[in-house]
């Protein structure tokens, strides 16, 4: 199994729009893709990213997740999650 591991920090004053863009537009793309989200951390307080989400493919398997992720769609969904944060990382782990 591979996973996705993605963090990142929230555009100052943009929360109610960030939180607005997840739950509307990226985890329905994300589903689209092939993308499923499994686990995801808010940072309260501290150093560190904001945000930091673990996603993984529906199929479980490395070359579905890296298939999705080299995808014309993921581009551009990541392209509008930049519009939103700042710092993003991406890293797939086993």
């Amino acid at each position: 199994m591979a996973k996705a591991v993605m963090s990142w920090n929230i555009k100052a004053q943009d929360n109610s729009e960030y939180f607005e863009f997840v739950v509307q537009d990226l985890l329905p793309s994300l589903m689209k893709i092939g993308l499923r989200p499994i686990q995801a951390w808010f940072t309260m307080w501290g150093n560190g990213p904001q945000i930091i989400t673990m996603l993984e493919s529906v199929d479980g398997d490395l070359d579905s997740l890296k298939e999705a992720l080299q995808s014309d769609e993921w581009r551009d969904i990541r392209e509008r999650l930049m519009g939103h944060v700042k710092e993003f990382k991406q890293r797939i782990v086993r």
